[in-house]
């Protein structure tokens, strides 16, 4: 009964709106959320901003699943995705911006793999990509495609991933001015970086690039898996007969997954709190610290996440120590948790190298 009571409100409230939406020449896409929920629009309609302060799942796409099709379609023609295995870009000038990837494993080596592939398809940008495995020992350096750098910080024997401590290190060894920190399982368009950059180059701090995280099932992860090939292609032609149906529509994903911020505003905040273990908690204490800088929050890109398992550090997703940690730094003012880490790190983020080392 909850079910048709759902569908029923979706199709009298939200069906037309949604459609028009999608079906809108201009940036009318990116107004598309929850009937409870208001958007900011940016000064000049090309982004939008979630007035709200949690993750939130698109009910209708939830309950009417072909109109996250529809929305992942339009998106997509917006701001295409693309895949090579060949870098792209230039190598021979400075990048602007500097992706920074932490890893730990050899389950997720594809979804990384294919990460990578999108960001070799990058357009009119300098960058660089840095993968910093965290790890008891080595295992995917010789995985990655050349034009990728490469660092190992080594794990004591059953110690928790520490997503903090990859991104530090990374930070540490980039030399753009921009850091792009971007999860191992993402999709991204072939103009993100540039637009992080042009963002970087009007002043602001902190660039949020994200609007919608289109979530892919095994099957259809499977399929771009197995797709993604040498020759850049657009997803919606290339791989598919018709486009996948997410499992799910996210907004409002604030410091998670992927976020630009100057390096003069990663320092002035402390960087990343090495203090939490394990998944979660880390990027909202990293956002909520970064808002006393100066920040573009207007997103406008769809990603595409790749399927994996659930990380059983996550469970229960409530009571982990990583999510524990969190309850316990958000009841510090923000300033006193900036001067703590500053303080930590001697009043600098230029951490000292962890064992192991850097392939150039």
């Amino acid at each position: 009964m909850m079910g048709i009571r759902h569908l029923m409100g979706v199709l009298l409230l939200d069906w037309w709106p949604f459609i028009r939406a999608v079906r809108d020449p201009g940036n009318r896409w990116l107004t598309l959320c929850n009937r409870t929920e208001r958007l900011q629009l940016a000064p000049d309609g090309s982004g939008a901003k979630c007035q709200w302060r949690w993750t939130s799942e698109l009910h209708a796409a939830r309950v009417m699943p072909s109109l996250g099709r529809r929305l992942l379609n339009r998106a997509l023609k917006a701001a295409p995705i693309a895949f090579s295995d060949t870098f792209a870009g230039t190598m021979d000038k400075a990048p602007e911006v500097s992706v920074v990837i932490g890893h730990r494993g050899l389950t997720r080596l594809p979804l990384l793999c294919t990460t990578l592939k999108t960001l070799a398809a990058q357009r009119d940008v300098a960058f660089e990509c840095i993968v910093v495995e965290h790890s008891e020992a080595p295992e995917i350096e010789e995985q990655l495609p050349r034009w990728v750098r490469y660092a190992y910080v080594k794990a004591a024997p059953g110690e928790p991933y520490n997503r903090s401590r990859t991104f530090n290190e990374g930070a540490r060894l980039a030399a753009g001015g921009c850091l792009v920190f971007h999860d191992n399982d993402l999709l991204v368009s072939q103009s993100y970086l540039a637009e992080v950059a042009r963002q970087c180059h009007e002043g602001f701090e902190v660039v949020n690039p994200k609007r919608y995280l289109f979530y892919l099932n095994e099957a259809d992860t499977a399929k771009i898996l197995e797709r993604a090939s040498a020759i850049i292609f657009n997803l919606q032609s290339s791989i598919f007969n018709t486009l996948p149906v997410p499992i799910m529509v996210l907004q409002n994903a604030t410091g998670g997954g992927s976020l630009g911020v100057s390096r003069a505003a990663f320092e002035a905040v402390g960087g990343w709190d090495e203090g939490f273990e394990g998944w979660g908690g880390e990027d909202v204490d990293f956002w909520d610290r970064l808002q006393t800088r100066k920040v573009y929050p207007f997103g406008c890109f769809p990603l595409i996440h790749l399927w994996h398992a659930p990380q059983p550090e996550k469970k229960p997703e409530k009571d982990s120590p990583a999510m524990r940690r969190l309850e316990e730094v958000t009841r510090i003012p923000i300033e006193d948790r900036i001067s703590k880490l500053l303080k930590k790190s001697g009043g600098s983020t230029s951490f000292p190298l962890s064992e192991g080392g850097i392939r150039e």
